[in-house]
């Protein structure tokens, strides 16, 4: 029996002991520097105060304005704080009915506030400090934007502490894909077509770009599928900042941690053994999103021994000869791509991951990229072979090349015939 490592958050991302399994660097042939990464999750940079009797966790679970505010720091002045009578009402004393979705993190509860808003309410699993949770609070109050979660506020009482967002009643994108694979029990897969995986791939890019070209420039630090929320109408925003941080040196465009975490399968290997988070380590992360999206294949499961697997890495290979044909060969069958998006979208996914950091594109230009193909749909209907190409090229060059992507006279011999996966 398989399980799924994102259910246990900020997990070890240091070297697999199995030599029965490939590690990461097998798979991607990055050099196996030990980083001395240790596995205690959450926030190390950050140091856990130590407990006093004006601790939050000795308040008897009584919320006290005026201590609150001195505990929780600035999030008291830039958020809304609600009163945990308002959110036990609004989701009826957190019964099981209104349970939208639970983890090692804690639990999310559909609610109505007074006046009939809806809204998503997070309960967290106490960690023994503020850390992740006021990272969260000061993220969000400081970025707006679409395709970024809406924070409407935060509480607390003893020990517990709540976040209080828009509801997106789609799911996240993780379990959306889950949704459409072929059912054991004979039930149908749910469709996720084409169009919709478009739309989630340049909704969630656009809001990734916003956070790393905003002063100051913010890195997200676990972009993964399951971070990656849905509308219902099939509209993308980014969630989960409680490991998001900002880098107050601009002129830098980097930030050095004190401990890596993530979610196995997505984080950089460069990231892995430097500890230093870029745009380019965040483009990688996104990039397994984008190959996800192609393939639906998991980027990591832990085996029935415990030793760590990458099915969707060892099926793509992308750092070998043949990694665009391989992942043609492994697409969807239920996305249904047409041939002249999914192979510009296969070179865009394979750029990302590329094992150079300095030859993967930045986030400007994968939007970039992605609302061509989303919006010029028909324009690039109507081009033909030649001018396709000229416009492929044009992108490469913003991409700074599409190092992994075939040979320009495969990729008109593959926009001759239009057909779908």
């Amino acid at each position: 029996m398989q399980v799924d490592p994102n259910s246990i958050l900020k997990v070890d991302l240091g070297e697999d002991d199995d030599a029965g399994s490939p590690s990461v660097h097998q798979i991607l042939g990055t050099p196996q520097k030990k980083p001395g990464v240790n596995g205690a999750g959450g926030r190390s940079d950050a140091p856990i105060p130590p407990a006093n009797d004006k601790s939050i966790g000795s308040m008897m679970g009584q919320l006290i304005p005026n201590a609150a505010k001195n505990l929780f720091g600035e999030i008291a002045e830039i958020s809304l704080e609600y009163q945990y009578d308002q959110l036990a009402k609004a989701c009826n004393n957190f019964e099981k009915s209104r349970l939208l979705g639970a983890g090692a993190a804690g639990s999310v509860y559909r609610g109505t506030l007074s006046g009939g808003t809806e809204v998503a309410i997070k309960e967290l699993v106490d960690q023994g400090g503020l850390e992740g949770f006021e990272d969260e609070v000061q993220m969000l109050s400081r970025f707006r934007h679409p395709n970024v979660v809406t924070l409407f506020g935060w509480g607390a009482r003893g020990k517990m502490k709540y976040l209080i967002y828009e509801v997106l009643l789609g799911g996240d994108l993780q379990v959306k894909l889950k949704k459409c694979q072929a059912r054991k029990d004979g039930e149908k897969p749910q469709p996720f077509t084409w169009e919709e995986r478009l739309r989630v791939a340049l909704d969630s890019a656009a809001g990734l770009s916003h956070m790393v070209n905003s002063s100051p420039m913010a890195f997200h630090r676990d972009i993964k599928s399951a971070n990656i929320l849905l509308c219902e109408s099939g509209a993308a925003k980014i969630a989960d900042f409680g490991l998001a941080g900002l880098v107050q040196n601009e002129s830098s465009r980097q930030l050095s941690v004190k401990t890596v975490s993530g979610t196995p399968g997505y984080a950089c290997a460069t990231y892995i053994q430097t500890r230093v988070v870029t745009e380019s380590s965040e483009v990688y992360s996104f990039g397994i999103v984008l190959l996800e999206l192609l393939t639906n294949r998991p980027p990591a499961l832990v085996g029935p021994e415990g030793d760590m697997i990458y099915p969707l890495l060892q099926a793509v290979q992308p750092a070998a000869p043949g990694a665009h044909d391989r992942i043609l060969a492994n697409l969807d069958p239920q996305a249904r791509w047409p041939q002249h998006i999914v192979d510009d979208f296969a070179d865009l996914a394979l750029s990302c991951v590329d094992l150079k950091p300095e030859r993967r594109p930045s986030y400007e230009n994968i939007v970039r990229t992605l609302r061509r193909l989303s919006h010029g749909q028909g324009e690039l209907n109507m081009m033909n072979t030649d001018q396709r190409q000229e416009q492929v090229t044009q992108d490469r060059r913003g991409h700074g090349g599409y190092q992994a992507s075939s040979a320009p006279t495969a990729y008109n011999a593959r926009h001759n015939g239009l057909k779908a996966y």
